[in-house]
């Protein structure tokens, strides 16, 4: 396989980023999951993996600052909050993923940030948990569970 090149997306890459966000969707993987606009991917920092100038996975996320003291971090630290994280089907298995984490950890650690956060959603949670768990070594801080009743 070719080598896969991680890098921040440029404006122009919101048409394509928005096909794939329409994709994530209809694989149904996550619960209430809905497909992004082009519009939504414009103005963020949004990092892609590429192979041969194909788009084959993003992620994107935000830096904030902690308004209270938590169990992991303190009052007024930076944070970043990794909002999604997705790679076409076909190209999973790859550690396509992991690069796009490495990338956007690097990018909040040059931020001064102090923490990635995220709520993770799947309906396969054990491979969610394997991957951000074993591959990404970050620590479970908790779990939000519901039933339809």
């Amino acid at each position: 396989m070719n080598k896969i090149k991680i890098k921040f997306a440029k404006k122009s890459d919101s048409e394509e980023l928005a096909k794939l966000s329409q994709l994530f969707f209809e694989e149904g993987s996550c619960n209430g999951i809905v497909a992004d606009n082009k519009e939504h991917f414009e103005n963020k920092n949004i990092i892609i993996a590429l192979l041969n100038n194909k788009i084959i996975g993003y992620c994107y996320g935000e830096i904030n600052i902690e308004t209270k003291k938590r169990a992991f971090s303190n009052k007024d630290d930076k944070f970043y909050s990794l909002e999604e994280i997705f790679v076409i089907p076909e190209y999973r298995n790859l550690n396509i993923g992991q690069k796009l984490f490495e990338f956007a950890e690097n990018y909040a650690k040059e931020k001064g940030c102090k923490t990635i956060q995220l709520n993770a959603v799947s309906k396969d949670y054990q491979k969610l948990l394997s991957f951000y768990i074993e591959k990404l070594n970050m620590n479970f801080w908790s779990a939000y569970l519901f039933k339809k009743i």
